[in-house]
């Protein structure tokens, strides 16, 4: 439920930058991603197999999602 929840925050963190309100929320998705993989990590051991891979690939992908956007911003 902990890796449920860092993909959450880190997903309504970007709402302010995509409204074009510069706020440094973002950061937190730098911050709650590597601790929602872990966490999701040991769902996976624990659990079951699809939801721990699913949450644990999203966990990933906020990480970099400051470099994706970032990419997409000054490349289109």
């Amino acid at each position: 439920m902990i890796s449920i929840g860092c993909v959450l925050i880190s997903i309504i963190s970007w709402i302010p930058n995509f409204c074009s309100i510069p706020a440094f929320f973002w950061i937190l998705s730098v911050i709650l991603s590597p601790i929602g993989f872990i966490m999701s990590l040991i769902g996976l051991i624990k659990y079951n197999w699809i939801g721990g891979i699913l949450v644990s690939l999203l966990n990933v992908i906020m990480f970099f999602s400051f470099f994706i956007l970032m990419y997409i911003g000054y490349n289109y």
